[in-house]
């Protein structure tokens, strides 16, 4: 009974791989003839896409040569004297172009570029001669409401050729509107418009024709490879029998050696289990432990910080000229000192975890320390790592220093970290606490803010000038004012230092500049008095701002504005400086340099500029009192302006005695506290009386 019972079993699983193997056979090869059709038609798509493509592009190349065929002609003809325009638009009316020939030439006499009711007037239009000396309106629409001619005619403007596509009647017996595609040559010597055109459906009827074909000859090949197809099933149902009877007699000699692999197997599943989860440890181990210092590394690090919950201190220790170090006594030096500053820091923090950061860097998360003790903390952690009382033998020659940083912020406590440690290298601290202000975050906030501020005050029109007043020291009078800059934002007035260095790096400066110099000269435009209005080199170099300067200079005023070149800034290009002052002087301005001894400038620089005024600096003004080498200088100044009929003005005078000093030292004007505050409203008379005698220092 049992042998019977398996000899049924194996016939009906015979019986079963059997038709499971004809079903398999017939399922891949109707599925591959299916796929084979498929890719076919597929295929047929992309060449009849291609086709497509090709065919338009060669037709409208054709036109394209056409056209510019007889443009050339023309020309040419233009050029030996031979042009005949009625033999030209006659060739162009005989000439038929495209699939069906429907293509044709037409010209027209172009009156306005610009358009109009009456922009142009047709000298040649073959399916329609009626319209040949009519006016042309520029602003026609085809059937879609498409103003075509507005298009082309742009174009032309731009270019001098155009390509434009718009629906047009046919030359057909029915005249219908189709979709066209014309290109168009401007030849400006004859006032002429010279354009050639194809009708999308002529191309699309031969491209569809084409098509039609590539169908009829896939439909045969599908044919065909479905008898193919038939032929391989039966040819497959014969081997699918004989390999059926050998399977049979293979499984029986498997059974037995399938049960007795399959103990062996269990057995060796169980050992590499095993083997596995030792591998898994080993791995995670050294993924998140330093193989050189056997502290934690990046990775560790990383994932620790996202359960802190207490709140800790976060240090992070560098080794200075680390590289030199490594360079000078060798990598194994290196690696020695890095295992040996582990060491230090794991002692010297008491209850800290230490972590590789990375190359010479290690990160300690402290037990907290408070913010009035952190700097003490830092300090003693210093002394205690480049303590070298304990130094090994292999490194006992190599001195090093470290740079100790550290923060109690837990909100990103490594980006802080590596700010202060930046700060603290260019400060050459060895110890630095974070701050706010190393925050870049913190600072381009505040940047974006200031910016707000000024494209309001643009949009408000709160940017204003203020007027401080320059003093005449031999006739004790007001006769030039400095235009400053200033913005209202609500109560508060902003001075250049709060908003400047931001305005300048953005898209708004030129506007602000163009603002301030608009309301300065329209301050002084119904009075004596000159002015001086400041410039940068960048703004010298600004062609907007240059341009806004021009607008604004006339006969009338141009004698007194005085520009006020900032010579604290330094200038990279003389050739463009100069070429600006010469400029403004032929208008009848004059310039001066300001800040004179603060910056880069000497009497070279200053006879190749041609100024007209020299502004000594604050620094040199406030130092006459107390300083005799500020008194030497200015004295020198004064006696080089002297010679080369320079006048000076003295910046930052302050106090009535420093009025008194500048003019007994000869110089001729004043600016300061001393005269007057900058105000909105100009000061008309100094705030003191002049005496007529002026006396040598020293005498």
């Amino acid at each position: 009974m049992p042998a019977e019972f398996l000899a049924r079993t194996e016939r009906r699983l015979f019986r079963r791989i059997l038709r499971g193997f004809v079903l398999l056979i017939a399922f891949l090869a109707f599925g591959l003839s299916g796929f084979y059709s498929y890719q076919q038609l597929q295929l047929l798509k992309q060449y009849s896409s291609d086709f497509k493509d090709s065919y338009i592009d060669s037709q409208f190349a054709l036109l394209r040569e056409h056209l510019q065929r007889e443009v050339t002609i023309i020309r040419s003809e233009l050029l030996q004297g031979t042009f005949d325009p009625a033999m030209t638009l006659e060739r162009l009316r005989q000439h038929r172009i495209g699939p069906r020939l429907n293509g044709y030439f037409f010209a027209l006499e172009v009156r306005s570029m610009r358009g109009g009711p009456d922009f142009a007037r047709h000298l040649l239009l073959p399916i329609d001669p009626s319209q040949v000396g009519v006016p042309m309106d520029s602003s026609l629409q085809d059937k879609h409401g498409f103003a075509y001619r507005e298009v082309y005619l742009q174009q032309l403007r731009e270019t001098g050729t155009a390509r434009v596509t718009y629906w047009y009647e046919k030359p057909d017996a029915e005249r219908t509107v189709s979709e066209k595609t014309s290109y168009l040559v401007l030849l400006p010597e004859l006032d002429w418009i010279i354009g050639a055109g194809l009708y999308l459906d002529d191309i699309e009827e031969v491209i569809a024709s084409h098509t039609h074909q590539q169908r009829q000859r896939l439909l045969a090949s599908f044919v065909f490879s479905v008898l193919i197809t038939a032929v391989f099933i039966v040819a497959a149902l014969y081997f699918a029998w004989n390999y059926n009877l050998n399977l049979m007699s293979l499984l029986r000699s498997l059974r037995k050696q399938i049960q007795d692999r399959e103990e062996k197997l269990v057995a060796l599943n169980n050992s590499l289990q095993n083997r596995v989860d030792q591998a898994a440890v080993e791995l995670e181990r050294q993924y998140l432990v330093d193989a050189l210092t056997g502290m934690g590394n990046r990775a560790r690090l990383a994932r620790d910080l996202a359960f802190v919950r207490s709140p800790r201190t976060f240090c992070l220790v560098d080794v200075d000229g680390f590289r030199e170090i490594n360079e000078i006594f060798g990598i194994s030096s290196g690696d020695i000192l890095l295992q040996e500053l582990a060491r230090r820091i794991q002692e010297c923090c008491e209850g800290g975890v230490v972590y590789r950061f990375s190359g010479d860097n290690f990160v300690v998360l402290c037990p907290r320390v408070e913010d009035s003790a952190l700097s003490r903390y830092l300090e003693t952690l210093h002394d205690c790592l480049v303590d070298n009382s304990h130094t090994p033998p292999a490194i006992a020659d190599v001195q090093f220093n470290v740079t100790v940083v550290g923060t109690n912020e837990a909100s990103n406590p490594l980006g802080r970290l590596e700010m202060t440690m930046h700060h603290a290298k260019a400060q050459r601290r060895n110890t630095l606490c974070y701050s706010e202000e190393f925050n870049a975050v913190q600072r381009y906030r505040q940047n974006i803010a200031i910016t707000q501020k000024i494209r309001q005050a643009i949009d408000e029109d709160s940017v204003f000038p203020v007027f401080q007043p320059i003093c005449d020291l031999q006739s004790c009078e007001i006769t030039k004012y400095e235009c400053l800059m200033r913005i209202r934002h609500g109560d508060e007035v902003l001075s250049p230092g709060e908003f400047l260095s931001v305005a300048q790096r953005s898209k708004l400066y030129p506007r602000l500049v163009g603002i301030m110099l608009r309301k300065s000269f329209a301050a002084f435009a119904n009075n004596h008095y000159m002015f001086s209005i400041n410039l940068s080199y960048a703004d010298i170099v600004n062609e907007d701002i240059r341009q806004s300067i021009m607008d604004l200079l006339t006969p009338h005023n141009a004698a007194r504005v005085i520009f006020e070149i900032l010579e604290s800034e330094g200038i990279d290009n003389y050739g463009e400086v100069s070429r600006f002052i010469q400029q403004v002087k032929e208008l009848g301005c004059k310039v001066a340099i300001d800040d004179f001894g603060s910056g880069y400038s000497n009497f070279e620089h200053i006879m190749k500029l041609q100024v007209d005024y020299i502004k000594l600096d604050g620094s040199l003004v406030h130092g006459l009192r107390d300083d005799p080498r500020n008194l030497h200088i200015v004295e020198s100044i004064v006696f080089f302006a002297g010679k080369v009929g320079i006048h000076i003005v003295a910046e930052f005078v302050s106090e009535q005695e420093l009025v008194e000093i500048v003019r007994r030292l000869g110089i001729a004007y004043a600016q300061g506290y001393a005269i007057g505050r900058p105000e909105p409203e100009l000061l008309l008379q100094p705030p003191f009386e002049c005496g007529n005698g002026s006396r040598p220092l020293g005498e």
